[in-house]
């Protein structure tokens, strides 16, 4: 059966790389920070990365199509638009506004793979309450995860105290983060350990959904899901979460 893989959009790494999720905050920016993820990744998903034309880095929405992409209050969209600047410029148009991703780029290195199809499909933000603090350690360490999967992969490995360092989310609270992203079927996590990791820490694996094949029912993943997507021997005998 030949191999057909969710379309994927390219993402900003160094941004994320250089700790700006931290800027996210909870407090009083607690419904900005979550609806501003949300948005930044909902925006990125309807980009081609084969479109190298006019469209390149942009996307034409409406507030109505935002709302319906993140299921965030319109009342909320605009607030968190603006402290999206620095990473999202917006072009006013009657039409809908085009949304361009700063330092979108080809350049290798400079970018990760974002399920931009899997995440136009699976609805997967709805889950994601903007006024919630479990959301915004969830979408960061989500974006986090994306900038850890290597480019020919589907997982990610990642510690507690990097994940803290540089997504900014309380070691306390990345626990509820894990199960929140593995209910809206974003990723799958395991506690199997690559053979000579000797870390005190630990790291655990990471599956991120949709960066992979399309199968049959991609919440549920078995043995042939890891073969094709590339995960080690030792990791798919783990338990996954």
């Amino acid at each position: 059966m030949k191999r057909i893989d969710y379309a994927f959009t390219r993402m900003p790494a160094q941004w994320i790389r250089d700790g700006k999720l931290t800027l996210f905050q909870g407090g009083s920016m607690l419904g900005t920070s979550v609806t501003a993820l949300k948005l930044y990744i909902a925006i990125l998903s309807e980009i081609r990365s084969d479109d190298n034309g006019p469209g390149f880095g942009r996307a034409r929405l409406t507030f109505s199509d935002l709302e319906e992409r993140t299921g965030a209050a319109r009342a909320m969209i605009a607030p968190a638009l603006e402290f999206l600047r620095p990473w999202v410029s917006t072009t006013r148009s009657r039409s809908g506004n085009v949304y361009e991703i700063v330092d979108f780029t080809t350049k290798p290195g400079a970018w990760v793979r974002l399920p931009a199809e899997y995440i136009r499909t699976s609805r997967a933000l709805h889950a994601f309450p903007s006024r919630s603090s479990v959301s915004l350690s969830a979408m960061k360490m989500y974006l986090y995860l994306l900038e850890r999967c290597e480019r020919r992969s589907t997982f990610a490995k990642a510690s507690y105290p990097k994940i803290r360092e540089i997504a900014g989310v309380l070691q306390n609270n990345i626990p509820r983060a894990i199960v929140a992203l593995g209910a809206a079927d974003l990723i799958r996590a395991s506690t199997a350990r690559r053979a000579g990791d000797t870390d005190s820490h630990g790291h655990n694996v990471y599956y991120l959904l949709g960066l992979g094949p399309k199968v049959a029912n991609n919440t549920e993943l078995d043995n042939s899901a890891f073969a094709v997507a590339g995960v080690p021997d030792e990791m798919s005998q783990g338990e996954w979460l």
